[in-house]
């Protein structure tokens, strides 16, 4: 994405002279319209323009500054298809790695074969920029230091097979490639990738890896978040009388740190959780823009890391929100509001009903009363963002007619190579 300058129909280039923005026509024809709908879509040499409307009438983009976008492989039509389509002939990991290292698909892919090799391959085409840019914020369209220098090759992808330890595993992180193509500039944190990491390590150094294994870690809702933030809890809690006296904050130090569906220490840490980012984000973007981001967006099932870095660093919370010296003035205050003479038997939901899921008919959208048996469920959602059975959803969005999101497994599957079947299920 790139900022780009536009004036009198023309955008500003990296030489500081002007060229006129490049036209494209697109026509729409309806099925139930005479009327067809017409499309003009503007372009820099980096990208298209994006705008409100791209229909014709809107005309040439005015004076102003804009935002251009390009996809990497906009200009690649059939290439994953062509490198996918002959995956079920291969017979061995290597055979799959020279068709896979083609696509064009961003993608972290493990692959296991019938001679007992298993391998990890980087999938996808990935543009090259400078040092100094790595593509997450804006670049500025005029300037080289913000251009691409090529795109990644096929023998540039990170690729290797039967690493020392036996495995590898891979859960929504960054794979760490020194000297190979940079793929993602914002993923998902290494909690999940080093809880199976841990898990994997314990029982392979016993003995070898069986599909009830995999079923388990599949299965496993341990949080790390949890973890994290109650041991910080557990280092100053004596300090102060109104905590240490508290029978809630005493079992939630003792809490597992499972997200199991009927755990309710698991539903009060959510709730704590959720206070601090509002007093420490909801200061810094104003709470109007904080309910927009956290109930509209993705950011926080997503992204959540980067949040929590904040608040465990006392620094950076300061520098968010100075009215907070550090994590333990403001969980203090929160714990105080939200756990102290809390009943968790009598004024807290177990997990399970808590945080849940209405499989909502698709006609009547919810609309008609619980007995006609239009929609399915609810059905309790163990787990939560950062467990390796990752189950993550929005709170209920205050525009009710807004669409549940939800991120959470769909279907599982485990297998054992030197078998002729798989074990399936819907969660």
């Amino acid at each position: 994405v790139w900022m780009e300058e536009i004036k009198d129909g023309q955008y500003r280039q990296r030489d500081g002279t002007f060229a006129p923005l490049k036209e494209r026509s697109v026509t729409v024809n309806h099925k139930d319209s005479a009327t067809p709908t017409k499309l003009v879509f503007y372009s820099t040499a980096n990208g298209q323009i994006l705008r409100k409307s791209h229909k014709a009438d809107a005309g040439v983009p005015k004076d102003g500054i804009y935002m251009s976008e390009k996809w990497v492989v906009d200009k690649i039509s059939d290439q994953s298809l062509r490198a996918f389509f002959p995956l079920p002939s291969a017979k061995s990991v290597s055979e799959y790695k020279q068709l896979l290292k083609h696509g064009a698909i961003s993608s972290n892919l493990l692959l296991s074969d019938r001679a007992g090799n298993i391998g990890y391959q980087q999938v996808g085409i990935f543009p090259i920029r400078s040092e100094n840019w790595n593509g997450f914020y804006a670049g500025v369209g005029w300037k080289e230091e913000y251009q691409w220098k090529s795109i990644s090759e096929p023998e540039f992808l990170l690729s290797y097979d039967n690493p020392p330890e036996g495995y590898i595993a891979t859960a929504n992180n960054y794979v760490e490639s020194p000297g190979h193509p940079f793929s993602i500039n914002l993923h998902m944190g290494f909690a999940r990738r080093n809880r199976a990491n841990n898990l994997l390590s314990s029982i392979s150094e016993n003995r070898k890896l069986t599909k009830d294994d995999m079923k388990r870690m599949q299965a496993d809702v341990y949080s790390t978040e949890a973890e994290n933030f109650l041991s910080r809890l557990a280092q100053f809690v004596s300090k102060h009388e109104v905590l240490a006296s508290s029978k809630t904050i005493e079992r939630l130090l003792k809490w597992d740190r499972t997200y199991s569906i009927g755990s309710k220490e698991a539903t009060l840490f959510d709730s704590i959780v959720q206070e601090l980012l509002v007093r420490t984000f909801g200061e810094v973007f104003g709470q109007t823009s904080w309910k927009n981001l956290r109930y509209k967006t993705g950011l926080l099932e997503f992204f959540h890391p980067y949040l929590d870095n904040v608040l465990l660093n006392d620094e950076s919370l300061h520098a968010f929100s100075p009215k907070y010296q550090n994590l333990e003035d403001l969980m203090v205050q929160v714990l105080t509001d939200l756990a102290v003479g809390k009943d968790l038997d009598k004024d807290v939901k177990e997990w399970g009903k808590a945080h849940d899921l209405t499989l909502k008919n698709i006609f009547f959208a919810g609309k008609l009363p619980k007995f006609f048996g239009a929609d399915a469920g609810p059905f309790p959602l163990p787990g939560t963002r950062d467990t390796l059975n990752q189950a993550a959803r929005s709170p209920k969005t205050y525009d009710q007619n807004e669409r549940d999101d939800l991120f959470a497994p769909s279907w599982r599957y485990v297998t054992d190579m030197s078998q002729n079947e798989a074990d399936t299920c819907l969660p």
